[in-house]
């Protein structure tokens, strides 16, 4: 969904002001779209026309990805002005707000990012919700189940929320659902919570897509062989908390200093260990493990009715950072 900056931020509002003049010294501002639940791509031609009715604009560097740029000015002044008037300002017809913030450059060609106090992402279902499958009931759970345990397993914190056709989700002034494919988004201000709800997320697709598997052989219907994990990230979020962060946090599992400790055979000997819990029903310990795994970064994937030995029936791989 492409939508143009200048309609976002003037559509329905005052016009803005006009531009002021230009003096000494040069200041910048961070720019993205917080809270956005689509794609989206930051033009220079709008940021132009939107930024330059705040002062003379010296330069404008937009990230790879489109989704975040840096606006450099000739005075201070005509910075603050924008972050004034823009920042936090409502994008209409959406639940998204412009960010425009104080930017100060690190080393040349390697600027440092402010660190994003919310981690968001966006799960792409991939099957249209229907009167037969009803993909969206199955992910949601009997009177909110699924999201409920998510939420739970996040520590309280996520936000879940599925929206586009299909979903049952109004938004806007005509409260309708958003024509865009349905997905699920996920939000939380904790790293680990995020980590947590994601890994549960995609526990919970994998269940769907196989459950989903089979209905499709019962009807005598294609299965997509390319159906997987769809997962986009809040552009601006590209730092994991560091060990020495997470240590300090005290999270430590019964004396062991998870962050750290093993390789690749301790953690396919955990998930042996995990797997023969839950085998014996001993949910709690399988929690435990699966706890361990996932401080030291490290997502589980679970084969939906899956038998065997552990690294037979469950993947493993490390979070992006």
């Amino acid at each position: 969904m492409l939508v143009s900056l200048v309609d976002l931020v003037s559509r329905d509002r005052l016009p803005l002001p006009p531009p002021i003049p230009s003096a000494s010294s040069t200041i910048s501002v961070l720019v993205y779209i917080d809270g956005a639940e689509y794609m989206y791509q930051l033009v220079e031609d709008d940021l132009v026309k939107v930024f330059s009715r705040f002062g003379s604009i010296d330069s404008v560097s937009i990230t790879q990805d489109s989704m975040s740029a840096i606006i450099t000015y000739t005075t201070s002044i005509q910075a603050e002005y924008a972050v004034s008037e823009l920042n936090g300002r409502e994008l209409a017809s959406t639940s998204s707000v412009l960010r425009v913030v104080p930017y100060q450059w690190g080393n040349p060609g390697n600027p440092s990012i402010p660190i994003i106090r919310k981690y968001t992402c966006r799960f792409d279902i991939q099957i249209d919700n229907d009167k037969e499958f009803h993909v969206a009931r199955r992910i949601i759970g009997q009177k909110g189940a699924n999201m409920k345990r998510i939420v739970k397993q996040s520590g309280f914190d996520a936000k879940l929320r599925l929206r586009g056709r299909g979903s049952g989700f109004l938004e806007g002034a005509q409260k309708q659902e958003s024509q865009e494919p349905l997905h699920l988004c996920v939000s939380c201000k904790d790293y680990l919570g995020y980590k947590a709800a994601v890994e549960q997320v995609e526990q919970l697709l994998h269940e769907v897509y196989g459950e989903y598997q089979e209905y499709c052989a019962m009807r005598g219907q294609r299965f997509p062989e390319e159906l997987g994990i769809a997962m986009h990230e809040h552009p601006l979020m590209f730092h994991q908390p560091t060990t020495s962060v997470m240590e300090s946090s005290g999270f430590l599992i019964n004396g062991i200093n998870t962050p750290t400790s093993g390789g690749d055979n301790d953690v396919e000997s955990l998930i042996e260990q995990r797997n023969e819990a839950r085998r014996i029903c001993n949910f709690k310990e399988a929690d435990r493990i699966r706890d361990i795994l996932r401080i030291r970064g490290i997502g589980l994937m679970d084969e939906p009715g899956g038998r065997g030995r552990g690294t037979e029936v469950t993947t493993w791989r490390y979070w992006r950072s």
